[in-house]
């Protein structure tokens, strides 16, 4: 039969992500950039939906409260699209690396991407529009 799926714990998503393969050399700023981001998005989680406690359980209602979270506290524009494109990136590279697929996922990649690959990326695919 075919493998176990692994789900990934909230609390090692930062490993997770420093631990994913990358085009370029990371510096140690932009390490700890990401890195804070996640961690910020994980504490948020615990905060607001205890429940939550795998990238697999988190719903595109969860992410965009997260994301309205960062409009109110006022993050300029290209800021928010930076955190937004990280949680983004990071399921769609968890969930493809690890098969961790999300029933709630959505075909919202509109520069190519088929109904396979957005099938296997969890809730951020999602649209934010509130």
């Amino acid at each position: 039969m075919g493998e176990e799926i692994e789900q990934v714990l909230l609390e090692d998503i930062e490993k997770v992500w420093l631990n994913l393969p990358c085009r370029r050399k990371r510096t140690a700023l932009w390490e700890k950039n990401q890195c804070g981001t996640l961690r910020k998005f994980r504490e948020f989680l615990s905060q607001n939906h205890p429940s939550v406690q795998t990238l697999g359980q988190v719903t595109p209602r969860i992410a965009q409260h997260w994301l309205r979270h960062l409009n109110e506290v006022g993050y300029a524009a290209a800021t928010y699209n930076d955190k937004f494109h990280l949680l983004k990136r990071l399921f769609e590279r968890v969930g493809i690396q690890n098969g961790i697929g999300n029933r709630y996922a959505k075909d919202a990649d509109r520069r190519g991407g088929t109904k396979r690959n957005a099938e296997r990326c969890p809730a951020l695919v999602a649209r934010t529009r509130q």
